[in-house]
């Protein structure tokens, strides 16, 4: 669902960053026309100033606080519905201090998003540096890396910001309903390869490992891309007995 938001983003993205490369000095020739410089120190410093990161951390961020929405109302309707909260019942209201407390907690992952995408293209640049191309041909470069290499890192980022959101706001709303103590991680039993060094556990070795509701954290962060995690409580108060 919010695979296509995330490209169109990264698109979006792609254009701001061009038209930054293509801002560098061009002086005329004798002629009194422009001629294209070979690609410089201060395209480099341009395309990865700090400000203008910043700045595209908000861009991605108003993308990402709708599928943390999205996956919020969704976890606390999930967890309602499955602890028979009742009256009790939970809402995903961004005034309540713990629905802030969780998308402040994923918006620390906006950061490591553009980062990945900012070291990426100090890559292109640096290569692009060592080559001598023209600034037509950089831009050339940063359109594709946008336009063709991403369409699948949305999707991956789709992903996994879903399972991460869902599972964080279902630990709070866990949290919040007072009658759970612990969770069940739920991950793929196949999956038995590359330890998480975080908490050093393989998907089939976190699967069906019973942790305490304060430690979930942890192993949500552990999580590989695309990961499969789920989480299922175990009550310390009968159902009903709020």
């Amino acid at each position: 669902l919010f695979a296509p938001r995330i490209m169109l983003f990264f698109r979006e993205q792609g254009r701001r960053v061009v038209a930054r490369a293509e801002r560098a000095n061009r002086p005329p020739d004798f002629s009194g026309r422009t001629r294209p410089l070979r690609v410089q120190h201060r395209d480099v410093a341009d395309v990865l100033d700090d400000a203008f990161w910043m700045s595209e951390d908000d861009e991605l961020r108003a993308v990402l606080e709708q599928l943390w929405n999205s996956m919020g109302q969704q976890a606390v309707d999930d967890v309602s519905g499955l602890l028979q909260l009742g009256d009790n019942a939970l809402t995903w209201d961004i005034a309540n201090p713990w629905v802030q407390e969780v998308q402040s907690l994923l918006g620390q992952r906006i950061t490591g998003i553009n980062q990945t995408t900012r070291t990426q293209l100090a890559d292109i640049i640096t290569s692009s540096l060592d080559e001598g191309v023209s600034i037509p041909d950089l831009t050339e470069r940063i359109s594709g890396l946008f336009e063709e290499t991403y369409k699948n890192r949305a999707e991956n980022i789709s992903r996994t910001e879903s399972m991460v959101a869902y599972n964080e706001a279902s630990v709070k709303g866990y949290e919040e309903s007072g009658v759970v103590s612990q969770v069940e991680l739920l991950d793929n039993p196949s999956h038995d390869t590359d330890p998480s060094p975080i908490d050093g556990l393989t998907c089939a070795g976190r699967n069906g490992k019973l942790v305490a509701l304060g430690d979930a954290r942890k192993h949500i962060a552990a999580e590989h891309p695309r990961g499969s995690l789920a989480l299922s409580p175990v009550l310390s108060t009968p159902l009903g007995e709020i």
